[in-house]
Formats: C-alpha cells, structure tokens, sequence
C-alpha cells in the first residue's frame, strides 16, 4: 500500500496506541492485544496494510478512538455518547470543539474507569467539592 492513505493510517494509529498507553508495546503484544500478527501491526504501523474491515472497529474499540477516524480521519477522533447532540443543531465544527475529548482527559477517564467503584466515587466527590470551591457548578 505505501501511498498516502497508508500513512495517514499508521499516522492516526501510531497516535491512538500512544495516547492509549500501548506505543511502549512490542509488535507481539500489540499483535496479542489486537488478535493478529506481530507482521500485521508491523504492516499498519509503516503503513503498508490497513485492518481489514471486520478487524477494524474491534481495533479501533481497544484504542478508544471512532473506526471513522482511525481508517478515514472523519472528526471527533473518540466517540461521546450523548442525548444532547440529537436535540442540538449545530455545525459538524461547533459539534467537534465542544465534545472533543483531548489526549489529556481521555487518560483520566481511562485510569478513572479502572478504580475499583469506592474509590470513584471519593474522585468524584472530591472533584465536586474542589471545582464548587472554584466557583464552578
């Protein structure tokens, strides 16, 4: 493949797995974790070969990213599930900015998920009291 499609895949790709904690993987392990080759990571990764499409969205699951942004580039990069953007009419731009997750908080939310329950809800109220302390909500 080598052309710029390729690339701009491994681009995205080399991306998400960073932003995902997984670029320190060897090709094995990021082989394992996605159920293939060593070869086949090697190939996305230099832009030689993309997932193929029944591989792709379990790829893109893993990472945390949109299948859409990973094969495509199509905007937001990680999926939001909210009732607010089918009762908003904005623009596709307006849209992106305000629910674009930055590499930042999808770290926090990655770690926060991992907590055992107890102990996310301590964050939680302390995240409450520290930004009502700030004026916030």
């Amino acid at each position: 493949m080598s052309n710029s499609n390729g690339d701009d895949f491994a681009s995205r790709f080399k991306t998400a797995l960073r932003e995902a904690g997984f670029a320190d993987l060897n090709y094995d392990e990021k082989g394992k974790l996605f159920g293939v080759t060593a070869q086949a990571v090697r190939k996305w990764l230099s832009g030689e070969a993309l997932p193929s499409s029944r591989r792709a969205p379990e790829v893109a699951a893993k990472l945390g990213v949109r299948r859409a942004w990973l094969l495509d580039g199509e905007a937001p990069m990680r999926p939001i599930a909210t009732t607010l953007a089918k009762d908003v009419r904005e623009t596709a731009n307006e849209y992106n900015e305000q629910f674009h997750i930055s590499s930042n908080e999808f770290k926090l939310l990655q770690d926060f998920r991992n907590l055992p329950r107890p102990v996310q809800l301590s964050v939680e109220e302390l995240l409450g009291a520290m930004s009502k302390s700030l004026g916030g909500p």
